[in-house]
């Protein structure tokens, strides 16, 4: 009996020890090559910048498209000189938002968070909606595994359903273990930071993507029928904001008071009017000092809505983004006594420059934003010239050196055309495809074209070191 006991204690340890080593060889050897379920390379860079301990961020929203072509960074840090954040990814939901927020709000220096709280972002996909499910794998594999995580993932996902995105989503190297099977898709993991060259975008600059209405837009019909339409019902609160979805809000609102942070809630604007309850939303309001709910579907009247505002029935084009960009900002600023900053009018003659914004980082969209109160048609004779002037000759374009420029120059033929409208200002937006970078600029100066010129505009510097 004594010597039976013996052997299945050695059989059983051995068993252990070849389960370990079998565990120990697919971690090691398999396991780092397999392929991942997918990646959102916007996303993960955003995640990358916020992990970063060279930058700081005073602000972060988070959520789906709604907001990640909505609030335009430049105005942001432009108007109250708060430097801000997106991240976002496709079709993302506000309980797989707060499980992403919980482990970034750690982040030292973080002042406010945003959320889209329109009734998509608020409501789980159906069983069936398989693309949306991916969606939310791929935006939570990124995050450390935790046991709250774990908790508030479970509570999430359809297991039964989609358990491969379910394990994905608690570790993205354990939901390789489902891929093991595709070796032709065998790889090396290397991480791309770097934010993709949106087609059809303005420009794309941490996390935001201002999309071009010359790309796409609405017809005009189509934008009057809509706009003109009765209030869309929304479902009931008790549909919206589940017990569950409370009680996850409830904790995380009282998780950022602790830390000093400010939520703010945001019903995007769309292009049907709707109604918006805020029954739920005030008792919370009262109960948390640290929270602010933002409606921009209300008070349209203060809007230039039009068919180039939106670029489908949900998401805003650069026209749309620019007002709400202004109108979270004024809130912002009325709600916390942020000042904004005061600008400098620059005065080109026929037309004022309002303001500017550039950005020559690498790594990014390399472009110049610049707001003008107005561009007479008299000015659609001459070019536009955008001249970036870099401290070593060597940096500059082939095409510059070949014509002895001591810059790189850009143009923007019939400005008065070619601008974007949005009610009080006239907003042309120029990619600057050049070496020179922020670090090596000396110049910046841009001036409006024509030869034999006989309005004598004047030359403006928008930076000089």
């Amino acid at each position: 009996m004594e010597e039976n006991n013996n052997n299945l204690f050695i059989f059983s340890f051995k068993l252990l020890l070849f389960i370990a080593l079998f565990v120990i060889v697919i971690q090691l050897f398999f396991i780092p090559y397999v392929p991942n379920l997918g990646e959102d390379n916007k996303y993960l860079q955003s995640l990358n910048e916020v992990k970063s301990v060279e930058k700081k961020y005073d602000m972060i929203f988070f959520g789906n498209s709604y907001s990640y072509t909505a609030y335009d960074p430049t105005i942001i840090i432009n108007e109250l000189g708060l430097s801000s954040l997106h991240i976002n990814s496709p079709s993302q939901i506000l309980e797989v938002s707060l499980v992403i927020a919980n482990d970034i709000i750690e982040k030292e220096g973080l002042k406010y968070v945003f959320f889209d709280i329109s009734e998509p972002s608020l409501l789980r996909p159906k069983n069936d909606k398989e693309k949306s499910w991916y969606y939310q794998t791929i935006a939570l594999q990124e995050i450390q595994f935790s046991f709250s995580k774990f908790i508030q993932t479970s509570k999430i996902f359809p297991i039964k359903v989609y358990p491969e995105y379910y394990i994905s989503s608690l570790s993205k190297k354990v939901g390789r273990i489902f891929r093991m099977n595709k070796r032709e898709e065998y790889k090396v993991h290397i991480p791309e930071f770097k934010y993709p060259d949106e087609k059809g975008s303005l420009f794309y600059l941490d996390g935001y993507f201002a999309r071009d209405s010359k790309k796409k837009s609405l017809t005009k019909e189509l934008f009057q029928i809509e706009n003109s339409k009765k209030p869309k019902q929304t479902i009931g609160n008790k549909s919206l904001w589940n017990k569950e979805l409370r009680n996850q809000v409830e904790r995380f609102i009282l998780k950022c008071k602790n830390k000093g942070v400010q939520v703010i809630f945001i019903n995007s604007l769309k292009l049907r009017t709707q109604e918006f309850s805020v029954d739920y939303l005030g008792g919370l309001v009262a109960k948390f000092k640290n929270l602010k709910v933002l409606n921009l579907n209300a008070s349209r009247a203060i809007y230039n809505l039009n068919e180039h505002t939106f670029f489908d029935s949900g998401h805003l084009n650069y026209q749309g983004s620019y007002q709400v960009s202004h109108r979270l900002v004024d809130s912002l600023s009325s709600w916390y006594s942020l000042d904004k900053k005061r600008k400098i009018v620059k005065n080109m003659k026929l037309l004022e420059l309002k303001d500017v914004y550039y950005h020559l980082q690498e790594g990014q969209n390399k472009f110049i934003k610049l707001e003008f109160d107005k561009i007479p048609k008299l000015l659609n004779g001459h070019q536009l010239v955008i001249s970036i002037y870099p401290k070593d000759t060597t940096l500059l374009s082939d095409y510059s050196k070949k014509k002895k420029f001591g810059s790189d120059n850009f143009y923007v033929q019939q400005p008065a055309d070619n601008n974007i409208d949005v009610g009080n200002s006239k907003i042309i937006i120029s990619k600057l495809k050049t070496k020179i970078t922020e670090e090596n600029l000396k110049k910046i100066a841009i001036y409006f074209y024509k030869p034999k010129d006989a309005l004598g505009m004047p030359t403006i510097n928008i930076f000089k070191d």
